[in-house]
């Protein structure tokens, strides 16, 4: 469902990472017309010592193509705390904050979404945050997340039928990394906050 760091000889059945993040990105721009964009994950062996930076590296990928081949990013060992400590030292340094931000794993986005109420700013209104393959309990934060997820069902039932077919390899299906879509929540701005926390 992610990549193998390093070579394999089997096939890999997973999403397509540099399509999500180019759906992260254009969402943000498209929709919510942004246009300073930051991308919040760890994606070198500098970064990330065991995490899986390949596929943050194809999001990052992604999410430049769409911005024409700029954006800044926050780098972090993906992990809540380094992400928050990130984010937070990267808004107090800039002058004006990011209008749209991608974060990623889910854990890392809402370490992320602290830093920016922490630092004074508001989801969605000052800064609109998309995240990856995010979790169920993403349903129940303050602010509940927009996420880029995977057909994590139908990636599981061809890697199965990739695994159980005959040897010779009859029926077996070949094609590319499977589509993403986004799930949207609070966190950009398409769904409006409830009264209680949208009120400053």
């Amino acid at each position: 469902m992610h990549n193998s760091r390093g070579d394999t000889e089997v096939p890999v059945v997973g999403g397509d990472h540099v399509g999500a993040g180019r759906l992260a990105a254009g969402h943000l721009i498209d929709v919510h017309r942004c246009e300073k964009l930051v991308f919040v994950g760890g994606f070198t062996a500098g970064d990330v010592r065991h995490g899986d930076r390949e596929t943050v590296a194809q999001r990052l990928r992604g999410f430049t193509a769409a911005l024409g081949g700029h954006g800044h990013a926050i780098r972090t060992d993906l992990t809540a705390a380094t992400a928050y400590t990130a984010v937070g030292t990267y808004l107090r340094g800039c002058p004006e904050p990011p209008q749209g931000m991608a974060s990623e794993p889910s854990a890392q986005s809402a370490a992320a979404m602290r830093a920016v109420t922490d630092a004074g700013l508001r989801i969605p209104e000052d800064v609109r945050i998309v995240g990856f393959d995010g979790a169920t309990a993403d349903y129940f934060g303050q602010i509940t997340l927009t996420s880029v997820r995977r057909p994590v069902d139908l990636i599981t039932r061809r890697a199965l039928a990739r695994l159980l077919d005959p040897p010779d390899g009859r029926g077996m299906e070949r094609s590319g990394p499977k589509d993403v879509a986004l799930g949207v929540g609070e966190s950009c701005g398409c769904h409006p906050l409830p009264a209680h926390l949208g009120a400053h």
